[in-house]
């Protein structure tokens, strides 16, 4: 199999899984370990006051916060879902489950998992923006009020949508073992 086919069977099966219902995304999120789902809400928590922070109590935010922090997880998810199908693997390794959480939050603490991040697959990094972009597409058709927003306030959402995406990849790759 060539890299291409590779790539190309990656990207059939990772969009055949994202392309379900919003209930259906929650189920497969749930159904996650429960110390994946915690070290989804750490992340989210993170970001969601960043976000908040960088908004600056604006109060247009307060009408598409819920929308914004639901889209958060499913790209978070998305990132986990890209880099488990990628390796093969569906189950976590129990081991470091446990240690999920501080393994994150050192990565965070150290360098905001910069590091991390530039490991990524230069291939993987561009199905990781196209999470962020479904998402942000997927935010302005809920949200038209986005609309209306400064091209620097959607710009800050557009970015933290590629960072959850990013971030959901890192715990995916902090969780299993090739």
């Amino acid at each position: 199999m060539t890299d291409n086919d590779m790539y190309s069977k990656l990207f059939q099966d990772f969009v055949s899984r994202l392309d379900v219902s919003v209930e259906k995304r929650k189920e497969m999120i749930e159904q996650l370990p429960k110390e994946v789902v915690t070290g989804f809400e750490v992340v989210l928590q993170a970001g969601g006051e960043e976000l908040s922070a960088r908004l600056n109590g604006k109060m247009w935010y307060k009408d598409v916060q819920e929308t914004v922090e639901t889209l958060l997880l499913f790209s978070l998810w998305g990132g986990y879902l890209l880099h488990t199908l990628s390796i093969g693997m569906l189950a976590e390794d129990k081991s470091k489950l446990e240690s999920l959480e501080s393994q994150w939050m050192a990565a965070y603490e150290k360098d905001q998992c910069a590091t991390l991040i530039a490991a990524i697959n230069i291939v993987h990094a561009g199905f990781l923006d196209t999470i962020k972009q479904g998402r942000m597409n997927q935010l302005v058709t809920q949200q038209p009020l986005l609309l209306k927003q400064s091209y620097e306030d959607v710009a800050t959402i557009d970015l933290f949508m590629l960072w959850a995406a990013r971030q959901g990849y890192i715990i995916s790759t902090m969780v299993h073992t090739i």
